[in-house]
């Protein structure tokens, strides 16, 4: 059997834990109940909020790999450009 124990110095940090961990099983059991009742209600904005995550985070895979990329593939090319940190200025 698990006891759980909480210490703290601070009850008013305990308090406000506990206001919000009631607030979001509220939250969470109304859109459960929410759900039973009327799911088309519900399903439908899940899956445009679902579709919206899904093209930001390909928006963001796809930047990243062209950041990853950096320059060009061939060597040869990497002799036409002047790194400008080394160049003395006259």
């Amino acid at each position: 059997m698990i006891v759980w124990r909480f210490g703290s110095g601070d009850p008013h940090l305990a308090r406000q834990m506990a206001s919000k961990t009631l607030i979001i099983g509220l939250i969470l059991i109304g859109l459960g109940m929410l759900i039973l009742a009327v799911p088309q209600l519900v399903v439908i904005p899940l899956a445009v909020l679902f579709f919206i995550i899904g093209f930001f985070c390909l928006t963001s895979a796809w930047r990243l790999f062209w950041a990853g990329r950096g320059g060009s593939a061939d060597p040869q090319q990497k002799d036409q450009y002047e790194d400008a940190s080394f160049r003395e200025i006259p």
